[in-house]
């Protein structure tokens, strides 16, 4: 099949890489001129392992195509993806305003053919029919223009092993025409179709994130409770997750759950319940415990140096959302950052892959400095505090003759070895432990 792709952020990039892969012939089309002008050249500005290559040789064997030009990629095909962002208003309801802008260029362009709109953006439910209505009410259209929705759930880290090895897929539309397109586009994968109505398949979207947020939240308020008590989180973990009910996916404490989906996706549907007057107290505790969480490392820091942080050195390991990406939106590691630097610390900062984006969102400032190796981040340092569960914090020796001012490290993913840091003397503060 030919298929047209429109934005080429994380979403698109992957799924015009990865329908390439499948065999389809692929032109993945943005506005953002510079950022065509990389992909061309095989330059991808993100990190996601194996994208890149997947990129580069699916450019040489012409499956995979770029362009700027929204007139040639909806001329490429009458196949077209949507994969615009869908950011965060104020409010915390979806801005669809780039969906829309897409919707107006391609009546522009298919005043006399049909076409095929699947929207993969994460929108709220019922914009699928909103769509449907707004080519509708256009008088000037004479065309046909079928919408349906097929939500990603690719996770940053391992997306492109989600892409080619998915649960499920999910696909709303009730068209016998489009079902058969969306078999043949997925190929050997189509035995994981769900078919349903457009509004369960956003739906389902948006209850799959906050299911995986809710898990998240329910453990980290567990993992407070069980340090109060004197538990141990780790062996609850072990308990609880060995139910097939419960399984261990999502019940790993940490300092708060961030990224682009979960926080945005969260406030999205609780915006979406309320303006049908229903008020999801479940959905509004999960991101309040979340935003509660993001303070955790930061008052346990202060509490083990009596509110005294001024003219302390602090060294953090890990600042993406979490390991295998470099992306930092909604990092917890950002406030803690500010945190110290409103009392006065010095911090240091080490990350394999997001020390960049940081550096963009939190800006620069004296009392911020980065390294590139994470050993020399730590030196004369009062604390570490680890934020980021990458492998090669884990695998870290963490040796007697350390080149740590004070042994004190504060692991707010508990991924480091109790025994092996009692053995060699350090202070260790991890969550949900007495």
């Amino acid at each position: 099949m030919k298929l047209s792709i429109f934005g080429s952020g994380y979403v698109g990039l992957v799924t015009a890489t990865c329908f390439a892969e499948m065999g389809h012939k692929v032109v993945c089309c943005d506005i953002n001129n510079e950022k065509i002008k990389g992909l061309k050249k095989g330059h991808v500005d993100i990190y996601e392992p194996g994208l890149t290559n997947l990129v580069r040789k699916n450019i040489q064997s012409n499956n995979l195509s770029f362009s700027s030009d929204i007139g040639k990629g909806l001329k490429f095909s009458n196949f077209r993806y949507v994969c615009v962002g869908t950011p965060e208003n104020k409010d915390g309801s979806a801005n669809l305003s780039y969906v829309f802008a897409l919707v107006d260029e391609i009546l522009k362009h298919d005043k006399f053919q049909s076409a095929f709109l699947v929207i993969k953006s994460t929108v709220p439910p019922g914009t699928s029919k909103k769509i449907d209505n707004y080519i509708s009410e256009n008088k000037s259209i004479e065309s046909n223009i079928f919408v349906a929705s097929n939500p990603e759930f690719l996770r940053e880290g391992s997306a492109v092993n989600d892409f080619q090895e998915p649960d499920r897929i999910v696909v709303g539309t009730q068209l016998p025409n489009f079902k058969k397109k969306f078999k043949n586009l997925y190929k050997h994968l189509s035995n994981k179709i769900i078919y349903m109505d457009t509004v369960s398949a956003e739906l389902t979207k948006y209850a799959s994130n906050a299911m995986l947020a809710t898990k998240i939240s329910f453990i980290n308020e567990i993992s407070n409770i069980s340090e109060l008590m004197g538990g141990d989180i780790e062996s609850i973990k072990k308990g609880i997750g060995s139910d097939g009910r419960i399984g261990n996916a999502f019940i790993n404490p940490g300092p708060g759950y961030g990224g682009s989906c979960f926080p945005k996706d969260v406030q999205a549907l609780i915006n979406a319940s309320q303006d049908f007057k229903y008020d999801p107290k479940l959905l509004i505790a999960t991101d309040t415990v979340n935003d509660l969480q993001k303070e955790v490392v930061y008052k346990k820091i202060y509490k083990r140096f009596n509110g005294n942080l001024k003219g302390k050195k602090i060294s953090i390991w890990g600042v993406a959302f979490k390991a295998n990406t470099d992306d930092v939106r909604e990092s917890p590691a950002i406030t803690l950052v500010e945190h110290l630097l409103a009392a006065g610390s010095f911090i240091r900062i080490y990350d394999p892959k997001a020390s960049k984006n940081f550096q963009n969102i939190i800006g620069d400032s004296p009392s911020i400095s980065y390294f590139k190796n994470r050993h020399e981040c730590i030196r004369d340092a009062d604390a570490l505090a680890i934020m980021t569960e990458w492998d090669e914090f884990k695998n870290d020796a963490f040796k007697v003759n350390s080149a740590m001012s004070q042994k004190i490290v504060f692991d707010s993913r508990n991924i480091v070895s109790q025994k092996k840091m009692k053995k060699n003397k350090y202070e260790l503060h991890s969550m949900g432990r007495a």
